[in-house]
């Protein structure tokens, strides 16, 4: 019962004494060690064998150099024989020597992709912090909102695929989720203002809309002012000025996103934006700015008609803050 086992314990065995190692010197390999000792032993004893069992005489003339070759033919022939194989072996062991290199080098690669990945992850965070910390505009209309959040929570927010070095665009503002109820706090807020104010539960769902949108989502969350949250919380819904309020709070959370995406927003992202807020910070009345924002959002491709004036809108805004109530 035991033989079959015992003979696949002894033939593992042999199979590891010959494996061709890479980490172990050709000469010393044990494949090399047997075909080399085999070929030796085999050539030295069939010479002796047909040296003492063969009428042979001495003739140092070129015929007995010729006819050395012809009698220890078969010797000589093991000799080749195992030159060939040592040849062979020699040729594997370089192939496993090689494989393993190429595989070395892989893993080399792929560890110094990750240690560049890893540092330019905190690279770019860092270069992110000395950049809130250093913008005049970041501070005073950005950090100064939220003194709970920090740079690396806005940094975890708006650059989630920096840490896998997949990317370090800041993501933008207005994805499917937060744009769909972006607009549905704008009709809302739009069908209270045609009503004349008296539409208090248009009103009421804008206030819910908003408030969940605000603080369940972290990219609304972070760039908030958390005073005017506080604030839209408390006020009942027939307050008349709570739909500027909670207007004034998306428009300044636009605000405070262009003055994020300065960092590391390209020219077309930014001028988007940029053309969006001017056109809401130029038009007039309340309605008009609803509209502009509802046609905004509701575009296909993210932007503005070019027969707008608004669309020439410059790429670096700047916001009158002292000219807004």
């Amino acid at each position: 019962m035991h033989k079959p086992s015992r003979l696949k314990s002894a033939y593992n065995k042999v199979m590891e004494k010959l494996a061709l190692t890479p980490d172990v010197s050709f000469t010393r390999l044990f494949a090399f060690k047997l075909v080399l000792g085999l070929g030796i032993v085999g050539a030295i004893t069939s010479m002796l064998v047909i040296a003492f069992c063969s009428n042979l005489q001495e003739d140092f003339t070129y015929k007995g150099f010729n006819h050395f070759f012809v009698v220890f033919k078969f010797p000589v022939s093991v000799i080749a024989a195992m030159l060939s194989v040592i040849g062979l072996i020699a040729l594997a062991h370089r192939s496993e020597q090689s494989a393993r290199q190429i595989k070395q080098s892989a893993e080399q690669i792929k560890l110094s992709e990750t240690q560049n990945i890893f540092t330019n992850y905190y690279k770019h965070i860092e270069e992110f912090e000395k950049y809130i910390a250093t913008n005049k505009n970041i501070n005073n209309h950005l950090m100064t909102s939220q003194p709970d959040i920090t740079a690396r929570d806005i940094y975890t927010t708006y650059f989630p695929n920096s840490k896998s070095g997949n990317g370090y665009q800041i993501e933008p503002l207005f994805c499917d989720k937060i744009k769909s109820t972006i607009i549905d706090i704008l009709n809302h807020l739009k069908d209270f203002y045609e009503s004349e104010h008296e539409d208090t539960q248009a009103l009421a769902k804008a206030k819910a809309c908003f408030l969940n949108a605000f603080k369940s989502q972290p990219k609304l969350k972070s760039l908030c002012e958390k005073r005017i949250i506080e604030q839209t919380s408390k006020d009942m819904n027939n307050d008349h000025a709570l739909h500027y309020t909670i207007f004034e709070q998306m428009y300044y959370t636009l605000e405070k996103y262009i003055y994020l995406a300065q960092f590391e927003a390209t020219s077309e992202q930014l001028s988007v934006y940029t053309s969006f807020a001017t056109a809401l910070y130029r038009s007039g009345g309340f309605l008009e700015k609803v509209n502009i924002a509802l046609f905004f959002l509701t575009k296909k491709d993210f932007s503005l008609d070019r027969d707008l004036s608004w669309q020439a809108a410059p790429v670096v805004y700047k916001v009158k803050r002292d000219s807004r109530s």
